[in-house]
């Protein structure tokens, strides 16, 4: 809550991660419940094929993230 205001800040949030390898998915996850303001998600990759790891996050306000790790 904003102390002047005593209004609520909108809620802005993480909704979708998708983590990839080539045309694999590897990691997925929805999330409908609050997580930190810098989140972390830890899954393990065992590689099965030469590709980089691409990362894709969506937030509450339909914004897209993309990263990749050789």
């Amino acid at each position: 809550m904003e102390q002047l205001t005593h209004l609520y800040d909108p809620p802005y949030y993480v909704r979708n991660v998708r983590v990839t390898q080539g045309d694999e998915l590897v990691f997925a996850a929805d999330v409908d419940f609050s997580i930190s303001e810098n989140p972390a998600f830890r899954f393990s990759v065992r590689p099965r094929k030469a590709g980089a790891l691409r990362a894709r996050v969506t937030d509450s306000n339909e914004r897209s993230f993309e990263s990749t790790a050789p």
